[in-house]
């Protein structure tokens, strides 16, 4: 009999002791009244298609960017396709894609013969072939869009 009231006593000052430890949240201001500082206002529309014979959903979202040099200005766009769900999903989210503007090489299967390289533009979602003209020492677009791309790299392998 002794033991259990021992044992009662004992549970009750461990009880005790751990609602006394248990730490009081505090009150912070910050996260009831939120402040947002000043900043340019967001497009919040975008441009919606649905394919009547498919019933793909397209939207797109143009992100405005500013003009580069000589009024050279890509096109940014954040784009949804309904029927890409089912693909392997992006860094954004299953059916979800960002245009993008690049310079890749393509080797056409052929790693140790670099003579039949192609370096290819991609930019506006247009791929355009990229020609190399050893007299400006500069790339032009095969078909003339008057692009012109400059190796400026200067890597030991030429690329």
């Amino acid at each position: 009999m002794k033991k259990q009231y021992l044992l009662i006593i004992t549970l009750i000052i461990i009880l005790a002791v751990s609602v006394i430890a248990t730490p009081v949240e505090e009150y912070k201001p910050f996260l009831h009244k939120a402040n947002v500082p000043e900043h340019p206002k967001l497009l919040t529309s975008g441009i919606s298609e649905v394919q009547l014979f498919t019933g793909e959903e397209r939207f797109t979202y143009p992100i405005a960017l500013p003009p580069g040099t000589n009024g050279l200005q890509p096109r940014l766009e954040l784009t949804y396709e309904s029927h890409k769900t089912k693909d392997r999903p992006t860094i954004l989210g299953t059916g979800w894609k960002l245009t993008e503007n690049y310079v890749q090489l393509n080797i056409n299967s052929t790693l140790n013969n670099a003579t039949d390289d192609i370096y290819e533009l991609v930019f506006d979602g247009v791929k355009y072939d990229l020609l190399y003209i050893k007299s400006e020492e500069r790339f032009h677009t095969e078909q003339e869009t008057f692009f012109y791309i400059v190796n400026e790299t200067g890597a030991p392998n030429g690329h």
